[in-house]
């Protein structure tokens, strides 16, 4: 008699070779969206923190000023107006500590403040410079406004953020 039994095949429970290039294939879709995923959210943290950096230099820029503008006496004729880089040197009224305070860039496009001729620091964060920066004055027959257009940017290049902030203080009259 002749054996007709069917043998066993023999199923160890891999996988053939179609199943693994369609795994291969979807576990590359996913690592694929995970990388750019990651990629674009670092992009973004890097362009808030550009934006911040320049939001906070403008704000402590502007209220150093203004804060300075109405604690003065006058605006000296020693100041640049009306023009960028501008100059803005205030006489402070008698009995203050300090007799001149000025605002200006410096060489690396930082604004600086200087108290009787000393530089008290930068006024703008790290990373970011100053474009622009023009101050004018307005004067009437009682009192005098003093006005501040800065441009700021990234200066780390990363990012292209440049954004302008304005601002106006009146001397006050003693």
């Amino acid at each position: 008699m002749i054996d007709m039994k069917k043998k066993k095949k023999n199923n160890s429970g891999g996988y053939t070779l179609a199943e693994m290039l369609g795994y291969l294939f979807a576990l590359s879709i996913i690592s694929v969206l995970v990388i750019n995923s990651l990629l674009l959210l670092a992009k973004a943290f890097v362009s808030m923190k550009t934006s911040r950096a320049v939001g906070t230099s403008a704000v402590v820029s502007i209220d150093q000023i203004t804060k300075e503008i109405r604690s003065a006496e006058s605006v000296s004729p020693l100041s640049v107006l009306k023009t960028s880089p501008g100059k803005l040197v205030l006489i402070m009224p008698e009995g203050s500590p300090t007799t001149t305070v000025e605002f200006s860039l410096g060489n690396s496009n930082a604004l600086h403040k200087f108290e009787n001729g000393i530089d008290q620091g930068v006024l703008i964060a790290t990373g970011t410079d100053i474009s622009n920066l023009v101050f004018n004055v307005a004067t009437t027959t009682k009192s005098t406004a003093v006005s501040v257009e800065m441009t700021i940017r990234d200066s780390t290049e990363k990012t292209k953020i440049i954004e302008r902030f304005y601002g106006t203080a009146t001397v006050r009259t003693y």
